[in-house]
This record gives structure tokens, sequence and C-alpha cells, in this order.
């Protein structure tokens, strides 16, 4: 934020530069005139971009690869000290989380899993190996469309909300059955907590 911040307050001294020099370029009453305008239209893109960095400091989303999505999903897993609850879809992420999830399990942390009900093979096959590590596993009969990892709600000190969103890539054309994870050349993932 305060690298943003710096930007922009260099940025706007460059143009006060400038729109001092107007009345150098253009001469009488006319330089008058752009210079205010200028600056008026200076000030409101200025306050509009101040807004949108605090906005964007508040809730920081990082666009990573799968490796740093793993990585940053198993670290909050594994911050837990009493309950992980976690939003899915088809589960693909299972085998990717579960030392993570084996190990809070041990430690007595409670593992709830949402998820929307399927019989496809693998989907079957990633909520039996959370059942097997102690998760209650929970199906849905929709898609509640979040993809995300609560940790420690009941404690409003250390809860947090770890949000994860995969996005296909433009021009990648191969097919990813439901419960199988996807790869770095078909998927953009983001994340923010």
């Amino acid at each position: 934020m305060e690298r943003h911040l710096t930007l922009l307050a260099g940025l706007a001294s460059i143009l006060s530069i400038v729109i001092t020099a107007i009345p150098a370029v253009v001469s009488g009453t006319m330089s008058a005139y752009i210079q205010s305008g200028l600056a008026l239209v200076l000030v409101i893109v200025f306050i509009f971009l101040f807004v949108w960095l605090r906005r964007f400091a508040r809730n920081p989303r990082a666009v990573i690869n799968k490796e740093g999505l793993i990585r940053a999903a198993r670290q909050h897993i594994e911050s837990a000290s009493n309950k992980v609850v976690i939003f899915s879809n088809d589960l693909s992420w299972a085998n990717d989380y579960a030392d993570a999830l084996r190990s809070r399990i041990l430690a007595s942390c409670e593992v709830i899993v949402l998820h929307k009900h399927s019989i496809v093979p693998r989907v079957t096959q990633n909520a039996k190996l959370l059942r097997d590590l102690g998760a209650k596993v929970i199906e849905l009969d929709s898609d509640h469309r979040l993809r995300a990892t609560l940790i420690d709600p009941d404690d409003p000190d250390t809860a947090r909300l770890f949000v994860a969103h995969k996005r296909r890539r433009p021009g990648s054309a191969s097919a990813i059955e439901s419960g199988e994870t996807g790869t770095g050349k078909d998927f953009h993932y983001e994340c923010g907590v």
C-alpha cells in the first residue's frame, strides 16, 4: 500500500509541474481555463485511485501458480487450532491437502467439508479419502459456488477465511473430469484472506 501511495504522490508531483507549465505554452485566459479543468479532472482521478488503493489494501488477492495456492492453503489449514470448514464442489484438492488435514485431525481439530453431491467415481473417492482421515463430509444438493476454507470460525480473534478461485485459461482445451485436479497450464489461480 505504501509503495502505491508513493507512486501516486510522485505522479501527482509530475502532473502539478505540467499544470504549472501550461501558461508558458498557452497564453491568455485560455491557459487559466485549461489549468482549472485539468486540475479538476486530476483531483477526481486521484481521489478515485486513492479510494481504489485503500480498498485493494484491505482485500488483497494474489494471482499465483497452483503450487503456491496449495502451499498457502496448507499453511492456513495447519494454523488452525480448533476447527477447519472447507467449502468445495468436487473435492479435487483432497490429495493435495490430505497431510495438512490429517495433522489437524490428529491435533483434535474438527474438520468439516461441504461439497456438492456427486456420483462421479473420482469425487466419491475423494470424499472417502476425507472421511477416512476423520473429516466430517457433508454432501449438499446443489453447488453453493463458494470455494473457501474457514479457519477457527468460533474464535473472533483468530478466525480467517481463505478464498480460492480458479479460472480456465483462454485457449486451454484439456478436458478435466469432475474430481480431477487442474494444472497451471489449464487454469489461473487466485487467492485471498
